[in-house]
């Protein structure tokens, strides 16, 4: 029944010339697949440890632009402290405009970013420190990936100076901001 053959063996199937190609290919294939996996678990699981010891540590002093509005504690701006702020504001640097149309009394600013184009305005905050008024604008938008604003007023001088920090490249920017008209 069977005529001259034989059972093929395991390095019958490897060194077969023909087969080793292909068998290569998809050796090598399912080598890179399991090795991606095993990156993106390994990634994976360091993010989320990461997030979680940054949720149970205390936020650094740098951070604190991103904390929520003013409350009764922290007081809220007066009307004229506000008002101050209103405006355009050209960064002087660059042909940046800050547009801040209105702030509400918790510090919940309604603002534009203009480059020379609009770039979308995620969150805007003015919280009143001891004596001076400080504004975190952040921007989300093509090339604007949560990139931010720290900036405080400096009513002598009626500027907005601080830092820029771009988090698209990883640096920050010292800026001053110059009033553009009167209100």
């Amino acid at each position: 029944m069977s005529r001259n053959r034989r059972k093929q063996t395991l390095s019958d199937v490897v060194e077969s010339p023909a087969s080793t190609p292909r068998r290569r290919k998809w050796v090598m294939a399912g080598i890179f697949v399991l090795a991606s996996i095993c990156v993106a678990l390994i990634l994976t699981s360091w993010l989320q440890n990461k997030d979680m010891a940054a949720a149970s540590s205390p936020a650094p002093q740098q951070q604190s632009a991103h904390a929520a509005p003013a409350t009764a504690s922290q007081g809220l701006l007066p009307d004229t402290g506000r008002q101050k702020l209103i405006g355009r504001w050209r960064r002087s640097d660059a042909n940046y405009v800050l547009e801040i149309n209105s702030i509400a009394p918790d510090g919940q600013i309604e603002a534009a970013y203009l480059n020379p184009k609009p770039i979308h305005v995620s969150k805007a905050i003015a919280t009143l420190e001891p004596g001076k008024a400080t504004l975190m604008i952040e921007l989300r938008d093509r090339l604007y990936p949560g990139s931010y604003y720290t900036l405080t007023h400096n009513p002598r001088e009626d500027q907005l100076s601080g830092v820029y920090h771009h988090l698209g490249i990883h640096q920050e920017y010292e800026v001053v901001f110059v009033r553009i008209g009167r209100n």
